[in-house]
């Protein structure tokens, strides 16, 4: 079992949706990142024994993020990080266990969908 303590929850992941608008100046449709909620995350690391296994799946463009336990978390969400890039949800490995403080991993993949905000 992986310990994480609350206060290493010290970045912002923004999770929210992909709309399509129209822009106001050209009439073309626009696709923009309008957020839902967001939450403390903590960034992991990858041992060498994953980043093999990683490479090996196709999955060497991706990260993992802890949040606390959250039901709202769902697979068609896209997330935004501190870094500005949008990222969308591989998979989500929810904490099934008693504890009152319990976290989720979820595993990211780059997105080129939404360049920016």
């Amino acid at each position: 079992m992986v310990k994480i303590r609350p206060h290493q929850l010290v970045h912002r992941a923004h999770f929210g949706t992909i709309k399509q608008a129209t822009n106001p100046n050209t009439g073309a449709p626009v696709k923009s990142f309008v957020e839902s909620f967001a939450l403390w995350a903590e960034y992991r690391t990858r041992s060498a024994s994953q980043l093999f296994a990683a490479k090996q799946a196709g999955m060497e463009e991706t990260r993992t993020i802890a949040v606390r336990r959250n039901s709202a978390l769902d697979e068609q969400l896209r997330v935004k990080l501190d870094d500005g890039k949008l990222y969308r949800i591989a998979n989500i490995s929810h904490d099934d266990t008693n504890n009152y403080i319990a976290f989720d991993f979820i595993t990211l993949e780059k997105s080129d969908t939404v360049k920016g905000g």
